[in-house]
């Protein structure tokens, strides 16, 4: 529609769960599109091009195997299949996809990684993280800096 190009039909597979909830659609940033800033998604997010900056994402956020994201992310779950760098705050889980790239911290209840992958980084898992707690205020991280 409206001139995308379908790639091996990744951009045209939505998963199920996406089409069936009420008022909850996905958002789809394309093959080919770059964008920048802050970003909050009340759905499922699926990105396939460039964005730089943050993302907000209530539902489930799928980095295609196109996708180069540099940005703090704040999901309810996060599948990789793509590029990635930055720090991941997910209420569930995140699954790195075989021949994704993930250079960042992880916080999940659940972290999946699939032979292939590329981390690097640290991982906190258990319960659900409130990333606003987790993430040292500027004030915090001064005095943490200066006392080491």
């Amino acid at each position: 529609m409206f001139g995308s190009k379908d790639t091996k039909g990744e951009q045209a597979q939505i998963p199920t769960s996406v089409t069936t909830r009420e008022k909850k659609t996905a958002s789809v940033i394309g093959e080919g599109v770059s964008m920048n800033g802050k970003m909050t998604v009340d759905g499922t997010l699926i990105i396939h091009g460039e964005f730089e900056g943050s993302i907000n994402c209530t539902e489930q956020l799928i980095v295609g195997k196109t996708a180069r994201v540099k940005a703090d992310l704040e999901v309810g779950s996060a599948t990789i299949g793509g590029w990635v760098e930055g720090r991941v705050f997910a209420k569930e889980r995140v699954e790195l996809e075989t021949s994704s790239h993930l250079k960042g911290d992880v916080h999940a209840k659940s972290f999946v990684i699939q032979d292939g992958c590329f981390f690097q980084g640290n991982c906190t898992m258990g319960e659900a993280h409130d990333a606003s707690r987790t993430r040292p205020t500027p004030l915090e991280a001064t005095r943490t800096t200066k006392a080491a």
